[in-house]
């Protein structure tokens, strides 16, 4: 798993946000697909053009980066399922690897709690 490439799911704030070469690794989408193999523990982001199924990333200026988020709060609930922990639960950071030049891999059973939110 690349230290670069992941995402970050912040339970409290129904979001997760994607570190910026995840984006960047992906061709800078403005959509995202997201499939969760909740048996394997797997999430797979694929970047995609808009469709009912897409989600909208939100981008936002942050000091000196730019920010990648999606807010969604049922997806939160679910992945908090899958992952087994409480939906109120701590925000947790996951690396990623880039599968091919529109999928990334995150394994949700190896992450890290983030600090601060």
């Amino acid at each position: 798993m690349s230290a670069d490439i992941g995402v970050s799911l912040y339970f409290r704030k129904d979001c997760i946000r994607f570190r910026n070469r995840t984006i960047s690794e992906l061709g800078n989408p403005k959509y995202v697909h997201l499939f969760i193999d909740s048996r394997e523990k797997l999430l797979y982001i694929q970047s995609c053009d808009r469709d009912k199924d897409a989600f909208k990333l939100f981008y936002r200026q942050e000091k000196r980066d730019e920010e990648f988020y999606i807010y969604a709060k049922i997806l939160m609930q679910y992945l908090a399922f899958v992952i087994g922990v409480a939906p109120d639960s701590v925000s947790l950071r996951f690396g990623g690897v880039l599968l091919d030049e529109h999928t990334v891999m995150i394994a949700l059973d190896e992450y890290e709690e983030v600090l601060s939110e």
